[in-house]
């Protein structure tokens, strides 16, 4: 029996749960949950889910959810598109997670009609990559915040 509670214990420690969404729930189940936050609209598609807000709303609200054989592999979160947020969403993860394993940065390619510049930072905790990738548009900037766990889907 206790070797069944630590088993237990060691696969929990490698997924993650957000906002009441955790890896490994099913299609169904994570549509409730979103239900429960009562986004503007909610989207599913074959093995996916994205909730969002409507921009009147100004909420910067928008998830997006991948399932593998109907299991919660990955999670991406938008969340306010700040500098200042990022840097402390950043020294919030260095401080539970350590140093991120992996660090880039994507600055415009000049061929692309489109301006934009990225860093992003990626730590793993357990089965759990997470990624926190800030990203700069000639007219509005984006931030969010992934979560995919190991899975065979691809």
């Amino acid at each position: 029996m206790a070797l069944f509670l630590v088993i237990i214990s060691l696969s929990a420690a490698h997924s993650f749960e957000v906002d009441g969404l955790r890896s490994g729930m099913a299609l169904e189940e994570a549509k409730k949950v979103l239900e429960s936050y009562s986004y503007s609209k909610i989207y599913i598609k074959e093995n996916g889910i994205r909730a969002w807000d409507y921009p009147e709303k100004n909420t910067h609200r928008m998830i997006t959810l991948i399932f593998c054989k109907d299991k919660l592999v990955h999670l991406q979160k938008h969340l306010d598109p700040s500098f200042d947020y990022f840097t402390r969403l950043i020294e919030s993860k260095r401080k539970a997670l350590g140093q991120p394993i992996n660090a880039w940065s994507r600055p415009t390619d000049a061929i692309l009609p489109i301006d934009s510049n990225t860093i992003s930072f990626l730590w793993e905790d357990g089965d759990t990559v997470i990624t926190i990738s800030y990203i700069e548009f000639e007219k509005k900037n984006q931030l969010h915040i992934t979560y995919e766990i190991k899975h065979e889907c691809w």
